[in-house]
């Protein structure tokens, strides 16, 4: 049997939404329909593709290795459909950014209002989330562009560095290292810390220096996003490693020291990811040249 257009991306809404009944309510077909087109698709390739539970349905490994390519489809239909819509209706539609927390809240508002300033005409939508949830976001197509911490090596996906950031250690003044310059490998052993979740960016960062020094802080508290991070330190949980950025105003104000960590490896990149540029609609174009200007 010959796999059809169609059957890939009813396969990738029905991975997206979780669940056969969902997946017809966003395509606007009848839940036999979409039935239908899974069972032809399992029949062109020749596997199993998913199986259902009374919680909707999950993939098989066969069906993990195909959503990939269905993903690319419905991202390239969706991003077809938007540019029609802008040709015939002579607006610019919308554009969907995922970033990674501290991008999101540190670095790119600026940036974002002044590109909102430039293209008024423009619906403009933040996903605010970890690295990895932010990376996706953007692979299943609910995202048009991901702006994230550190590189991406995925050869499906395009990337390029806007920025640089620094990953300090911040601790309250009255901490017994407050008065130090830099922290070294050794003053990190066994040191009670607050750090993020794993997916996080910075999770990432640290564990890949730490390991080259075989370094091992204590952790006494694990916190999703950087604000519940800050908030632990302020609170007296222990030092915390933080993007110096996320730090800035309560450095400024004398609530917080922000020391340097004298390890190689806590500078890490900022980057943009997209597909390529011929996938992209005319808005993520447009930011794409806006950011790497700025």
């Amino acid at each position: 049997m010959r796999l059809e257009p169609d059957q890939l991306i009813t396969f990738a809404t029905v991975a997206k939404t979780g669940s056969l009944s969902a997946a017809a309510k966003v395509l606007f077909k009848s839940q036999p329909a979409v039935s239908s087109q899974l069972k032809k698709l399992q029949e062109a390739v020749g596997e199993p593709l998913y199986k259902r539970w009374r919680y909707g349905v999950v993939l098989t490994p066969a069906g993990k290795a195909l959503l990939p390519y269905a993903q690319t489809l419905a991202r390239s239909l969706e991003g077809a459909r938007q540019y029609a819509r802008e040709l015939q209706e002579g607006s610019s539609g919308y554009l969907r950014v995922a970033a990674s927390t501290t991008i999101a809240m540190y670095y790119l508002p600026r940036r974002l209002k002044t590109f909102a300033d430039a293209h008024s005409e423009v619906e403009l939508q933040l996903l605010a989330c970890n690295t990895q949830e932010a990376l996706t976001l953007l692979r299943n197509g609910s995202a048009d562009l991901a702006l994230i911490e550190g590189p991406d090596d995925e050869a499906e996906l395009e990337h390029a560095v806007i920025a640089h950031d620094e990953i300090i250690l911040a601790l309250l003044p009255e901490h017994p290292l407050a008065r130090r310059k830099r922290i070294g490998p050794k003053d990190l052993q066994d040191l009670p810390v607050v750090r993020r979740e794993d997916g996080s960016g910075t999770r990432a960062v640290v564990d890949a220096a730490l390991a080259q020094h075989s370094v091992r802080p204590r952790t006494k508290l694990e916190a999703k996003g950087v604000d519940a991070v800050k908030e632990a330190i302020l609170q007296g949980f222990g030092a915390g490693f933080i993007s110096r950025l996320a730090v800035k105003r309560e450095v400024e104000m004398g609530l917080l020291v922000a020391l340097p960590i004298g390890i190689k490896g806590f500078r890490r990149p900022l980057s943009i990811v997209h597909p390529e540029a011929n996938l992209c609609s005319q808005n993520a174009r447009r930011f794409i040249t806006f950011i790497k200007g700025k």
